[in-house]
């Protein structure tokens, strides 16, 4: 069996049952078909500006939000000869996906750590978090 990703999952699901409710915020709804939609449509822009889609992907690390119990901060890696700002970053992520789905911060990173299995270190990902955004 070849590598699985997320994505890979979220479309058998949206596949299989696209009109099933995936997320439910509020008065906030959202389908696998249209979460899997919208997770393409950011993915090939991110590939596009030079974020890898596979090796490089970006690490999502989540904690405490008085408003919404959790808050997203995005890692990000730019691949020599690409460029983001996170003015931008933000624009793209709150035209794709719903606002409060959106990262609050962007970490710039030289290099995302990744375990010997290829995955996140999610780990180093949290502290590096946790670190830059207390900090800045």
């Amino acid at each position: 069996m070849g590598e699985w990703t997320i994505g890979a999952g979220l479309d058998a699901i949206a596949e299989s049952v696209p009109d099933r409710l995936m997320t439910v915020c509020g008065d906030r709804r959202s389908t696998f078909a249209e979460t899997a939609e919208r997770t393409r449509r950011l993915a090939n822009f991110l590939a596009g500006r030079g974020f890898g889609a596979h090796r490089e992907r970006d690490s999502l690390d989540r904690w405490e939000c008085e408003r919404w119990g959790q808050e997203v901060v995005a890692l990000v890696e730019v691949h020599p000869g690409g460029s983001a700002a996170p003015d931008e970053l933000q624009a793209l992520c709150t035209e794709q996906l719903a606002r409060f789905k959106a990262p609050k911060e962007f970490v710039f990173v030289d290099r995302i750590r990744r375990l010997g299995n290829g995955k996140a270190d999610y780990r180093w990902a949290k502290n590096t978090a946790t670190r830059q955004v207390s900090v800045t």
